[in-house]
């Protein structure tokens, strides 16, 4: 058995997310290095049909089918993506991510360290925010979403969890740790013990989202996965380490200094394609981004134009 090994998820087939995954492993393929070669689990909720399994032949993939812990929200059952068979480190990856260049050297150091790799993020991009006056908007993503952030992670927090180390969060001082899920590095011996966590967190948290309690109004289907993602590891006391945004690279206006300079650089071994930019994939894409991110845009590009017709 291969040493290493990827993991997708998905709960639907259609279009707008196997377009992205063929981009993905289009550039897997040819910019992963070695990693091109490590075994691709897809882990879907329905049943697996005679399309989807041609498309797994094509692309050297592995169907899995996992069925759903809930039907009340898709993203929290991406925990399942763990129940593949235990290597010694599996990367966690989303459908939209790019390959820029091999990220074995990540793997060799998830299975040497034992710790989970994940990357910082800002505490959930909330649902209303954008379509809000500016001051509200602020007021939102500075204030109210990270008490609610603080609140949680006090509450499902285990009696006697050592301080964990807080991120730096603006104008608030700092907050526990909160993580982006489209990328995570998990070494063999984290995978059960981090899904186990991940599915019981994420039940409990749904049952708030199914009462209506005032603070689940601000997550999007997507970021429960996310905040109980983040109150899994911290709840199961798994090791994790800070991934490198280098390898889970997300183009938005509110990236800071540090990601910015990684912009147009060989450095970047992962970007993520998120729903704002992800027109990118679409090959001769007018670039609506601003200046400073084109080089980024440019590299993505070069390397999607050869993705094969379905």
């Amino acid at each position: 058995m291969s040493r290493f090994a990827f993991a997708f998820y998905a709960t639907q087939w259609r279009p707008d997310l196997t377009d992205p995954l063929r981009a993905c492993l289009y550039s897997l393929d040819t910019r992963g290095g070695a990693a091109a070669n490590y075994p691709r689990y897809l882990v879907y909720a329905e049943e697996i049909t005679a399309d989807i399994r041609a498309f797994c032949d094509r692309y050297r993939m592995i169907p899995v089918h996992q069925p759903r812990f809930t039907y009340r929200l898709s993203y929290p059952n991406k925990a399942t993506m763990l129940l593949i068979p235990e290597h010694e480190a599996v990367c966690l990856t989303d459908l939209d991510l790019i390959f820029l260049s091999d990220p074995t050297p990540m793997f060799e150091e998830v299975a040497r360290s034992g710790k989970v790799h994940t990357r910082y993020d800002l505490i959930v991009p909330l649902w209303p925010w954008p379509k809000l006056p500016k001051a509200w908007a602020e007021h939102l993503r500075w204030k109210v979403a990270p008490s609610v952030w603080r609140a949680q992670y006090q509450r499902f927090a285990r009696p006697g969890t050592p301080p964990v180390t807080e991120m730096p969060w603006r104008e608030c001082g700092s907050l526990p740790a909160y993580f982006n899920d489209g990328v995570a590095f998990v070494p063999g011996k984290s995978m059960r013990p981090l899904h186990d966590v991940w599915r019981e967190v994420a039940l409990t948290w749904l049952q708030d989202v199914a009462l209506r309690r005032p603070y689940t109004w601000l997550f999007t289907n997507h970021f429960t996965s996310q905040i109980s993602y983040s109150l899994a590891l911290h709840r199961g006391q798994i090791p994790w380490a800070v991934l490198p945004s280098t390898h889970n690279l997300i183009p938005a206006e509110a990236m800071n200094e540090a990601d910015r300079a990684l912009i147009g650089t060989d450095r970047v071994v992962m970007a993520h394609m998120v729903s704002g930019v992800r027109h990118w994939l679409q090959p001769g894409a007018a670039p609506a981004c601003p200046d400073w991110m084109l080089p980024l845009y440019h590299q993505v590009q070069e390397v999607v134009k050869g993705v094969p017709a379905p």
